[in-house]
């Protein structure tokens, strides 16, 4: 087992994560030089406050929401209606594994907000060449998930001149990389969100992360099978936001406000009849019937599981302690014990064995291995030139002021 960092539980063989003499990780570091600006909530309700002012009554939506059926999709396009009075476009990516109290609750919101929804769903050709692929290059089925839905709904925003794409990644799941070098993209989005509209940035974040969307699903419209499916789908016209007068801006809902899961549930609950999983309370993916397969197939990959560097967050937040989220780490199962339930429909659905699956796993691994020493000796020699050139530096700035 890897050293954890002594204040959070983040090990040291993560990728870009150091630990200094006195074993506190890079990543409490940065959080706690960032801390005041992150959780300074009244100030932050009012950057989202203005944000989402401003992009009501510019067309026929007001802003695009990515629905799974889970609670923070769904409890997005609850506030956004309910409180904001938004009107939404709400989209959910069919990728062939939604599970069925997913497509219970989306047929709960969607009845219960009124809202105009939409379900993008590949052909099961297609969905099953999207999950192979994810698989051969990550190890792991997820990224043929995460990839295609975020291309669909950008895409679907640029081509209906949506203000606002507003997604509903955690607190835990926006900062678990939150450090200079880090490698995760969202990241600018984030330092955005933060600060004043700025329409350059906008463009210059979104044609970024959209020529990245592009590429990444280029592969799968070379087979003449999928090209047109693909780009009817997934391309985006990165013509289009350069010429847009004021191009859609990617918002994370949780990033202005104090993340409580239990009351996220018991909200929806109350509210509008949402139908609670009977999965674990934190950190669940019950909106997905491989995510038990998915998991284990993550920790086979990195070393270390997701689920760790999201209660690391948590820790750093305040909102659990390290005992606590130690003990939630070791009372999951799935993320260290293969569920064969799972690991035979993820099989069956991508027509590649299990052990091959974990053949894969077993080879990213391996080279993610070589990425995180890439990362550490880049990290070493250039650590000045990333500190100053890394999308966290403003963030530092109005932590200061």
């Amino acid at each position: 087992m890897s050293t954890l960092c002594k204040r959070c539980i983040i090990p040291a063989n993560a990728t870009n994560v150091t630990l200094d003499s006195g074993g506190i990780c890079n990543l409490c570091r940065t959080y706690e030089r960032l801390k005041p600006a992150l959780t300074d909530f009244a100030a932050l309700e009012k950057v989202r406050f203005d944000r989402l002012a401003k992009a009501k009554g510019k067309g026929r939506y007001d802003a695009l929401v990515g629905l799974s059926g889970g609670k923070d999709s769904s409890y997005v396009a609850y506030k956004l209606t309910r409180e904001f009075g938004m009107k939404l476009l709400i989209i959910t990516y069919d990728n062939g594994f939604l599970s069925d109290i997913a497509r219970k609750n989306i047929e709960i919101v969607v009845k219960a907000l009124g809202q105009d929804h939409r379900f993008v769903s590949p052909g099961k050709a297609l969905n099953k060449t999207i999950c192979q692929n994810s698989i051969r290059r990550y190890g792991v089925p997820c990224l043929g998930c995460t990839f295609p839905g975020f291309a669909a709904c950008i895409k679907i925003a640029v081509e209906n001149d949506i203000p606002l794409l507003v997604h509903g990644r955690s607190r835990a799941q926006m900062f678990k990389d939150l450090a200079p070098g880090a490698v995760d993209p969202h990241l600018p989005f984030l330092e955005g969100n933060l600060q004043p509209v700025d329409i350059g940035r906008n463009r210059h974040f979104l044609l970024a992360m959209a020529g990245k969307l592009n590429r990444a699903l280029r592969g799968v419209a070379r087979d003449p099978r999928f090209a047109d499916e693909v780009s009817q789908l997934f391309t985006i016209d990165t013509a289009r936001i350069a010429a847009a007068k004021e191009p859609s801006e990617f918002i994370g809902y949780f990033l202005y406000e104090k993340y409580d899961e239990e009351l996220i549930r018991a909200e929806l609950q109350r509210a509008i009849g949402w139908a609670k999983p009977g999965g674990p309370d934190l950190l669940g993916h019950e909106d997905c019937r491989v995510h038990p397969a998915a998991a284990y197939l993550y920790t086979v990959d990195h070393g270390y599981p997701l689920m760790q560097q999201e209660l690391a967050v948590m820790v750093r937040d305040g909102s659990i302690s390290r005992e606590e989220a130690l003990a939630r780490l070791d009372g999951n199962r799935h993320v260290k014990h293969l569920s064969p339930e799972a690991m035979e429909e993820l099989s069956q659905f991508s027509g590649i064995p299990g052990v091959k699956i974990l053949h894969y796993a077993r080879r990213v691994h391996k080279l993610l291995k070589v990425l995180q020493f890439l990362l550490r000796l880049r990290n070493r020699l250039f650590g000045r030139y990333l500190e100053a050139r890394t999308p966290l530096v403003s963030l530092r700035r109005r932590a200061r002021e």
